[in-house]
């Protein structure tokens, strides 16, 4: 290792870049980690938040079009776990 410390945002409200359809480029490609609201997933109840996790490289069928389905999982509220265990998305739904 080289000692050198691991680039981190400075604030949560950093993590993401557009927290809202208005904010988001239609044009914008479909990208690992984009986190869509109201998604029903195929074997789990109802709709809700699901995250992208198909690598870029394999999304699409000729280089530009999606392919018809994607590697996707539900997004949920868990309590703390190791960083190995889960992917933390910190404060992504606000607490109501």
């Amino acid at each position: 290792m080289s000692g050198h410390p691991l680039e981190c945002p400075d604030a949560v409200e950093h993590l993401y870049l557009a927290a809202s359809p208005d904010e988001v480029p239609t044009a914008r490609p479909l990208l690992t980690g984009d986190v869509f609201a109201n998604v029903a997933l195929p074997g789990l109840d109802g709709a809700g938040l699901a995250i992208v996790l198909t690598h870029p490289c394999s999304m699409r069928v000729d280089g530009v079009n999606l392919a018809s389905r994607l590697l996707m999982a539900r997004v949920a509220p868990s309590s703390p776990l190791s960083f190995s265990a889960a992917m933390r998305l910190e404060e992504l739904v606000d607490s109501e």
